[in-house]
């Protein structure tokens, strides 16, 4: 039972993993960060059959696609940097224009 119950909660970490990096592949080639990648589709279509593989086959996989990895996961990581840093900069503007505007509204009086 507890074998059981650890490899499904294995399988469900792996799927999820998985769904992250077809997401972060799909946002990356989406803004245009990833370019020139070789075998894109069938990197793709490979991470999506990873989960019913075996192990021979994801060693494969794994050996095939590491460098991809590397790169998908730097790259995602520096997408989500930017996103956050210019989240925090309209955030900043925001303040500082309405605390600007609350000082010359105190002058004024």
């Amino acid at each position: 039972m507890n074998k059981e119950q650890n490899r499904s909660i294995y399988n469900k970490k792996e799927k999820y993993m998985i769904n992250k990096r077809i997401i972060a592949f799909k946002l990356l080639l989406q803004e245009n960060l990833i370019s020139k990648i070789v075998n894109e589709k069938d990197f793709l279509d490979q991470i999506e059959k990873k989960s019913t593989m075996d192990q021979q086959e994801r060693v494969a996989f794994n050996t095939k696609y590491a460098t991809l990895y590397n790169k998908l996961h730097y790259e995602y990581k520096k997408c989500l940097i930017n996103k956050r840093q210019k989240k925090s900069n309209l955030q900043n503007r925001e303040y500082n224009s309405k605390n600007n505007q609350l000082l010359k509204e105190e002058e004024m009086y």
